[in-house]
């Protein structure tokens, strides 16, 4: 069963935030993954502006192949040339 969280906090909190929520989570792992599941990074970009924090998503375009219209983080999937997953998330952004 999947859990909705909520939590109050100053705007000025939630880079701390979301990187306590992130740091908390326990990773999930594919057992018995397909071989075309491939690895991939994301950004989550937070824009300070003085009406508060803004999270940054992207939209897909509707010309590509894959995910047409998306909304989504930036970033993508690794690629042999990646040193780190921090690499990738950079170079897909």
């Amino acid at each position: 069963m999947n859990a909705i969280v909520c939590a109050m906090f100053d705007q000025k909190d939630l880079p701390e935030f979301v990187k306590a929520s992130l740091n908390s989570r326990e990773p999930k792992r594919i057992r018995n993954a397909p071989a075309h599941y491939r690895h991939a990074g994301v950004l989550i970009p937070l824009l300070l502006e003085e009406n508060g924090h803004h999270i940054l998503f992207t939209k897909r375009s509707d010309q590509v192949e894959h995910h047409k219209g998306q909304i989504s983080f930036p970033g993508g999937a690794v690629e042999a040339d990646d040193r780190s997953i921090e690499e990738t998330v950079i170079r897909e952004s």
